[in-house]
């Protein structure tokens, strides 16, 4: 590099920083998307996990999760292909598949809003016809099919102005100067799809939440309080990854490299945006009821305590004492693990207590009987099973 002026070690400077910047962009990124898909799986219930939603999230988890370690890998492929010059075949490869996950991986997050317009969008229509329903879901689902032919024109893009000019042989200045000049009007149309579908199924969402306002004036009632759920997860769905879309919009004209470093970052938060958002708005509903009925539970009175003329019908049915002793994390993965932990657990307690118990010619485990109360009741005789050997309930 003795040959280099002052000017060139600026830009070898400037262009070091920016890519290590991606770099660490990209494992932050896969970090947070595991984090976030660990904590998805563990909290995630028997049912919801033979849905085809759950589907849906793990292929987008897995998207991002992709971009986010390819990315990592392009931003490294670039710095060394900025100081050496070498080869740019493997580098016009991650480029392609960037830039296909980032259109392909919003349109997975988005594609849940489907499952919302199709569970909610009817049963408030009263006796209408299905005829609305088809339309509904038809024009969202077009919209959703037309955004894959700029994910498709995306691969063209990388073919023609990656792959191609790194097969020539050219240099890395030669080759920067090809993918600087491709057309960003796909990038724009997608984008422009991406908000106008965001844009069109939470607005039939929200438009059916007000109907459905208008027609139970009851806001103490369970069923406003599911309605105000509903709307939370809504605009959580809709409000963050368009506020990125409208970024991307505004600053992808702009030529400058200010703007270009906007639409990098813009990119980023629209996928990851869309992923977290998408989670979170279609398991809203359920988180918010768990946290309402516990607190309720909480503060419900007991009616052996309050004495025999208090019935227990006065009570709704998710502050019955049945339902209260029960948490609802013993419905989901991690609930499942921690309650096998906790029964192994009693056992061998109970062994330890009660070593004698057994009957000769026969070991400890086969056995015992042990007792095992289910954390939903406190008496005994409701909800107590008894275990004898090695995995057999009587």
């Amino acid at each position: 590099m003795s040959g280099l002026t002052d000017d060139d070690l600026a830009v070898i400077t400037k262009g070091m920083l920016s890519y290590s910047r991606l770099s660490a962009t990209g494992g932050a990124l896969f970090s947070a998307t595991l984090g976030l898909f660990i904590a998805y799986l563990l909290f995630s219930t028997r049912a919801s996990r033979r849905s085809p939603l759950f589907a849906i999230n793990c292929l987008s988890f897995f998207c991002v999760a992709l971009y986010s370690l390819i990315n990592l890998v392009n931003a490294t492929l670039h710095i060394r292909n900025f100081l050496l010059d070498k080869d740019n075949i493997q580098l016009a490869g991650t480029s392609t598949v960037l830039d296909f996950l980032s259109t392909f991986s919003p349109l997975v997050s988005d594609s849940t809003l489907t499952f919302k317009l199709s569970a909610v969008y009817p049963a408030w229509m009263g006796s209408g016809s299905g005829r609305t329903r088809k339309w509904v879901l038809g024009i969202y689902i077009a919209l959703l099919i037309l955004r894959i032919g700029p994910s498709i024109a995306m691969i063209w893009v990388g073919v023609h102005f990656y792959v191609v000019r790194a097969h020539r042989g050219l240099s890395y200045s030669e080759y920067l100067e090809g993918v600087n000049n491709y057309p960003a009007w796909i990038r724009e149309s997608d984008v422009g799809l991406q908000l106008l579908s965001s844009v069109y199924a939470s607005g039939l969402l929200l438009y059916r939440a007000y109907v459905f306002s208008q027609r139970h004036t009851d806001r103490r009632s369970q069923a406003w309080r599911h309605l105000r759920f509903f709307i939370e997860s809504t605009l959580m769905s809709f409000v963050p990854p368009v506020l990125c879309q409208i970024m991307l919009i505004t600053t992808i004209p702009i030529g400058t490299d200010t703007g270009a470093t906007v639409v990098t970052w813009a990119i980023y938060f629209n996928i990851f945006s869309s992923l977290l958002f998408s989670v979170l708005a279609t398991s809203w509903s359920t988180i918010r009821s768990h946290g309402s009925d516990l607190a309720a539970a909480a503060l419900a009175p007991n009616p052996a305590a309050v004495g025999q003329g208090t019935s227990s019908s006065h009570l709704s049915p998710q502050h019955s004492p049945a339902k209260t002793n029960s948490s609802p994390i013993n419905d989901t993965l991690l609930g499942s693990v921690l309650g096998d932990a906790g029964y192994l657990y009693q056992e061998q307690q109970q062994q330890r207590q009660h070593p004698s118990a057994s009957r000769p010619g026969q070991s400890e485990s086969e056995d015992m009987e042990v007792v095992v109360t289910m954390p939903e009741s406190e008496k005994e005789g409701d909800g107590a099973f008894v275990r004898r050997g090695k995995g057999r309930w009587r």
